[in-house]
């Protein structure tokens, strides 16, 4: 039962910051510099995709480099 709490709450976590990446409170590259514990797990696509103006081509551009 302790395992799935902490997922949810992982998951409402990184909604959370999705939803603030998306409106721009929060910048992509000091989320990514510096990760919260709940984020180090998370996959980078996933991140960029929520970014205003980062596409899949973008996202998949800057995660080759």
């Amino acid at each position: 039962m302790e395992a799935l709490q902490r997922a949810n709450e992982i998951r409402s976590k990184r909604a959370q910051l999705k939803k603030e990446l998306k409106a721009g409170e929060k910048d992509i590259t000091e989320v990514l510099e510096q990760p919260p514990e709940f984020l180090k797990t998370a996959k980078v696509m996933d991140l960029l995709l929520v970014v205003p103006k980062f596409g899949r081509v973008k996202a998949t551009r800057i995660l080759t480099k």
